[in-house]
């Protein structure tokens, strides 16, 4: 204070004073220091990012190990079921083994069977004979009247002599009057007055009645008049080469050249062999077969015609 103006004077602040450090100079020491803490550092890191990674890929292969344990049992299931599936296939081709053979045992037996139906189908027929090309309406509600009129006018067989047990047209639908007539099944008593009436009727080369060429013929079941119906282009062709041929029952052609007798079991085989000898010029057609022979037309009963003998 001053004493004499009575004021007090103060002083100026002055900086605090600070404790000077002395500055640090880069020696060797304090370099291998700070790169060494670097290197802690970066090793810390690096080892956590490590770690991280590690922890990263076990949970992957514990993923993956569960993974592959689900397939092992998928494998496991899908061989047991492989398994399963090669027992039932060798199961099933041996039933399929055993139903073949089953098969073809009834196919042969059903052969068998169709063989001795036929045989006694025609064996049923065997004193029946057919007429064809008999105008319909000839007969009107006589038609055994009618067949005796034929063989007598035509073949000239006694009246007397003929004995019919039945008579009738084909059971087929009636055609129009324009179209081929139904053919006339006679069934004889015996077997002999068949035979007569068929040797008769091959002995003459033309029978007329009515206004119509009519044709006798033998009465087989549908089968065999249709196998033997394939041997008409061949014999027609062995007619034309003065060659003698007969069909044999139930479907076989005998041929007779230089007296020598061959029997072919088919058209087949008979083509085959007469066109190697040179007797068939050219190949007929044989395999047409006929569904209806009672509209086949007058060129098959022709042929029938000059069937031989059954034996």
């Amino acid at each position: 204070m001053d004493l004499r103006s009575g004021k007090t004077k103060l002083k100026p602040l002055s900086a605090p004073k600070t404790k000077k450090t002395p500055c640090l100079t880069s020696t060797p020491q304090n370099m291998e220091t700070s790169l060494e803490t670097s290197l802690k550092t970066m090793l810390s890191e690096f080892k956590e990012e490590i770690t991280s990674q590690i922890k990263e890929v076990r949970t992957d292969l514990e993923r993956y190990s569960a993974e592959m344990k689900s397939l092992r049992q998928d494998v496991n299931e899908m061989r047991c079921e492989l398994s399963e599936a090669e027992q039932r296939i060798h199961q099933l081709e041996t039933r399929e083994g055993e139903t073949s053979k089953n098969m073809k045992h009834m196919q042969q037996e059903q052969a068998k069977m169709i063989e001795k139906l036929e045989y006694l189908e025609n064996k049923s027929r065997q004193n029946n004979i057919r007429i064809y090309q008999v105008k319909e309406g000839l007969e009107g509600n006589d038609v055994t009247g009618l067949i005796v009129k034929i063989l007598k006018e035509t073949l000239g067989i006694p009246t007397e002599e003929i004995i019919i047990n039945a008579a009738h047209r084909s059971l087929a639908q009636k055609p129009p009057p324009e179209k081929t007539p139904r053919s006339l099944v006679v069934r004889f008593q015996e077997w002999r007055m068949r035979q007569r009436v068929l040797q008769a009727a091959w002995a003459k080369k033309e029978i007329v009645f009515g206004g119509n060429r009519i044709y006798f013929s033998q009465d087989f079941s549908a089968k065999t008049q249709a196998d033997r119906s394939r041997y008409g282009p061949i014999r027609k062709q062995l007619r034309d080469k003065d060659v003698k041929s007969h069909i044999l029952f139930p479907a076989k052609l005998r041929v007779i050249m230089n007296d020598n007798v061959t029997i072919y079991k088919s058209p087949e085989e008979a083509v085959a062999s007469l066109t190697e000898l040179g007797i068939l010029t050219a190949d007929p057609r044989h395999g047409i077969m006929l569904r209806n022979q009672d509209t086949a037309g007058p060129a098959l009963f022709k042929r029938l015609n000059e069937q031989s003998q059954v034996k």
